[in-house]
């Protein structure tokens, strides 16, 4: 990250939670949350800041939201059924009030949803409510593969590295959505015709994995890594043989809603490594090839 984007987030930060002493209070809570998200995966979750606040992203749901005056975040509605004490806890408590909004539950994975006004005071409220929200982001974690598809370009690892820098952290989780997996196979249908429906909840990996495409792929291309050259054949010999990944050029959000799998034009064979920090890092094949050679000299 530059100095600029540092600056330009340190400021959106300072504008949003002038407060010093509040601001690192409500951001180490979010981070309680953002690192809870990440233990199911770091393809799971996503986190950015806007114009009203801060916030955490998992699967197909927004759990957690820091405002000026405190957090909105989920809480698991069935366990909240089960425990009549904690109702009357949380009615009672002055740091507590229940949305009353049109969000004020979900109905993909059951909630009840409310602001939590943060207090270096306080060591009774907080703990009662992290633990009913860590207990909705293990369910919505389990629920959904992967963070959706239209929200991972919302992402902001500059306000990630603002919390490293903010929070006095020597690391800090980053999503991987390149780690997605796909458990549907892709028909047979699909394969032949090459056509995806953007509309499906489909990663970059099943255009990767689409045999037919993959084959026409390597006929053009062959089997070395189109970043680092390298053939697995050459290194490890008859195993090695035909051995390569294949990694589609085009960002999944810049598909329109039909789309049709050019080999030649959208496919390029690379190697794990490569595959890796092209999702990782967001780049290009030719940004890649220029990281490499710098790193090389």
């Amino acid at each position: 990250m530059t100095g600029s984007d540092t600056d330009k987030t340190h400021d959106a930060m300072e504008s949003l939670f002038p407060d010093g002493e509040y601001r690192k209070l409500i951001l180490s809570l979010f981070l309680e949350a953002l690192k809870k998200a990440n233990s199911y995966g770091s393809n799971k979750w996503g986190a950015y800041y806007y114009d009203e606040g801060v916030r955490l992203l998992v699967g197909n749901l927004i759990v957690f939201t820091v405002h000026k005056n405190g957090i909105w975040l989920t809480l698991d509605k069935q366990l909240l059924n089960e425990r009549t004490d904690i109702w009357k806890l949380l009615d009672e408590s002055d740091l507590w009030h229940w949305e009353t909004g049109d969000y004020s539950e979900y109905k993909p994975v059951p909630s009840m949803n409310g602001y939590y006004t943060p207090s270096n005071k306080d060591s009774d409220i907080w703990p009662i409510v992290r633990e009913l929200h860590f207990y909705y982001i293990d369910n919505v974690a389990n629920k959904y593969k992967w963070l959706n598809i239209k929200s991972q370009p919302k992402h902001s690892d500059k306000l990630l590295e603002y919390l490293k820098h903010e929070l006095g952290l020597r690391s800090i989780p980053f999503p991987n959505y390149g780690e997605t997996d796909i458990a549907e196979e892709i028909s047979s249908e699909e394969s032949s015709n090459l056509f995806e429906g953007a509309k499906k909840q489909i990663t970059v990996n099943a255009y990767e994995r689409n045999p037919t495409a993959r084959k026409e792929c390597l006929q053009k291309y062959g089997f070395k890594c189109s970043v680092c050259g390298f053939d697995f054949e050459e290194v490890y010999g008859e195993i090695g043989r035909e051995y390569i990944h294949v990694h589609h050029l085009k960002p999944l959000y810049e598909i329109n809603e039909e789309y049709k799998v050019d080999p030649i034009n959208d496919l390029r064979p690379v190697c794990p490594n490569c595959h890796s920090m092209l999702h990782k890092g967001k780049v290009t094949i030719e940004q890649l090839k220029e990281i490499l050679r710098i790193h090389s000299i």
